[in-house]
């Protein structure tokens, strides 16, 4: 069997699934990232904030770059955006504070509230338009089908 150019080996099976469906997928991949995420924070303690979120972010993005390529759509990355970042603006803030929450200054709680008003906007925004794991952003279709074709994994 050939493949088209730009066209995924397994999981695109998936993109005939209900957008509930396709939501239920982002959710329980998000927090499997997120739990993944938390367990290299925890294995890091004592290392510098920024090496231990370099580290849970590298997993959080293998977890969903995993799944991304089961189910076949690598779009399934395109909330990680506007998700990711107002996690780790939260969880800097309370380790700053040692995990005391109303240690949190002003400063930092401005900057809070602006990323998750950013963040909520920007995910509101995907999530509305979002049609399921039928769609696929362009780009990466467009990069798959000009860039990589013939790489191992077939992405």
């Amino acid at each position: 069997m050939a493949l088209e150019r730009g066209e995924y080996r397994v999981g695109r099976g998936l993109a005939a699934t209900s957008r509930r469906l396709g939501f239920a997928v982002v959710t329980v991949t998000y927090l499997a990232a997120g739990v993944a995420a938390w367990g290299v924070c925890v294995a890091v303690r004592g290392q510098h904030p920024l090496v231990g979120t370099l580290w849970a972010d590298l997993v959080a993005t293998a977890v969903v770059f995993a799944v991304s390529m089961a189910v076949g759509n690598s779009s399934l990355y395109d909330p990680y955006w506007s998700v990711a970042p107002a996690v780790i603006v939260v969880a800097w803030a309370i380790w700053s504070g040692g995990a005391d929450v109303a240690a949190i200054s002003g400063r930092q709680a401005l900057v809070i509230v602006l990323v998750l008003i950013w963040a909520v906007r920007l995910t509101a925004n995907w999530a509305l338009s979002w049609r399921g794991l039928s769609h696929e952003d362009w780009r990466y279709v467009q990069i798959r089908a000009q860039a990589l074709v013939g790489c191992p994994g077939g992405w």
